[in-house]
């Protein structure tokens, strides 16, 4: 569920290799544009910053590549 730029996530994880175990994790994202990822990166010491979509891809989001 998104709230403004923060992303709310709940997360299960089902254990039922020995016995049945049920875990439970909320948690909460901040939402990133990929300009200030890569500014971020830039002012960090990566170079060669290199966005690829899902159509050159085939995986489902952006996948971004840096060299340090």
């Amino acid at each position: 569920m998104w709230n403004g730029e923060n992303y709310q996530l709940t997360q299960y994880i089902i254990d039922d290799e020995d016995s049945l175990k049920i875990s439970k994790f909320v948690c909460e994202y901040r939402a990133v544009r990929r300009e200030e990822l890569t500014d971020l990166l830039l002012s960090n010491g990566c170079s060669e910053v290199v966005w690829k979509f899902p159509e050159e891809t085939g995986f489902y989001q952006p996948i971004v590549t840096a060299r340090k």
